[in-house]
């Protein structure tokens, strides 16, 4: 097999990326995995981000390739012919694992929808995993589809320059390309937001300050392959989902005690409201209001009605989270309150020894 290729290249600011290859390699994301991965490969084997495993039937492979698109859908003739689907044939060719028993999946994750002839070709292929026959795949989609395929991978570029890789000579040479094809269309907030939730079960008290940890490590130019247990080790909790048994506050020491509620006070001390943000997000939807009833053919009544809801609902999330921070600052000093008490007791015990 080949080397561990692709190294580590500048990333900061591939902000859906590193989310992306977090969300992947962090949460209990289902039916993907065999079971969780213990490291992530991120620039490496020519892919954005990868996954190596084993499992009892023999090694499983995931390679990811990530598309951020500004607007609309990510069309086939766009970016899927002529970059997403020739790097997932070069990396098949250099790096996929080719035992019997041995299986690689090739995912696109992109922020917005795809078109509906990616979406439907995704599909049809993805049957070849579950027993449909590559002769009835290609009676479908052979003539179109996959030929188009082949076109736009032996006019890539980058492929072509390749030393390690054959030129495809026909449309059977992207048989394993196409059979772990997959395509994945979360939006960056879907991806934070699941991020968020996965952290808050592993550590409840303690979960904004980690996911900046851990997407600092991912986005870091040096990151290469991350270990799960080197983040768990930076973060200070394990990343099971709140699975494992938590050790119980009345059998900590007091300095295990004292050292999770600074934890818990200083959490609370750095949640400020994003109140700039909601102001902005209440006025781009205000303004949509505006121009959405002045459209030709528009539903004045429909779209007055929508305006005001939305209007309503996003000043209650501002009100909310004025009043969460208001209510946790509350919290943290009544913590520090206590733990101060304590140092105090602390440093009158040891002047009377």
């Amino acid at each position: 097999m080949a080397d561990e290729a692709g190294g580590a290249a500048p990333r900061r600011g591939f902000r859906f990326q590193d989310l992306a290859a977090a969300f992947f390699f962090i949460t209990d994301y289902p039916d993907i995995f065999p079971h969780s991965p213990e490291t992530l490969h991120v620039e490496r084997y020519d892919s954005d981000f990868a996954f190596r495993m084993e499992s009892d039937g023999g090694s499983v492979d995931h390679f990811f390739e990530v598309k951020h698109i500004k607007a609309g859908e990510l069309k086939w003739g766009d970016k899927f012919k002529s970059e997403v689907f020739p790097e997932f044939y070069r990396i098949s060719e250099k790096h996929a694992s080719t035992g019997k028993k041995d299986q690689s999946f090739y995912h696109l994750v992109t922020n917005g929808a795809v078109s509906s002839r990616i979406s439907g070709f995704a599909e049809d292929t993805a049957s070849l995993r579950y027993g449909t026959h590559w002769e009835v795949i290609k009676e479908k989609r052979g003539r179109k589809d996959i030929t188009n395929l082949l076109s736009g991978v032996n006019s890539n570029s980058v492929v072509e320059n390749d030393e390690e890789v054959d030129d495809a000579d026909d449309i059977d040479a992207l048989y394993r390309p196409l059979w772990g094809l997959e395509v994945h269309t979360p939006s960056e907030e879907e991806l934070k937001a699941k991020l968020e939730n996965y952290l808050r079960k592993c550590s409840p008290t303690r979960f904004r300050g980690p996911m900046a940890v851990i997407l600092d490590v991912i986005s870091d130019e040096s990151s290469g392959a991350i270990r799960k247990a080197d983040l768990e080790e930076k973060i200070g909790f394990r990343l099971d989902g709140g699975s494992s048994t938590a050790t119980s506050a009345e059998t900590m020491s007091t300095s295990e005690l004292q050292a999770n509620a600074k934890d818990i006070s200083q959490s609370y001390s750095s949640n400020a409201p994003d109140t700039p943000r909601l102001k902005r997000e209440r006025d781009i939807i205000r303004e949509l209001g505006n121009r959405a009833s002045k459209s030709p053919g528009s539903d004045p009544y429909a779209v007055e009605s929508a305006q005001e809801l939305a209007d309503e609902q996003l000043s209650k999330l501002m009100d909310l989270e004025q009043e969460t921070a208001a209510t946790e600052t509350q919290a943290q000093q009544q913590i520090d309150i206590m733990l101060s008490e304590m140092e105090g007791q602390d440093t009158s015990t040891q002047g009377h020894e």
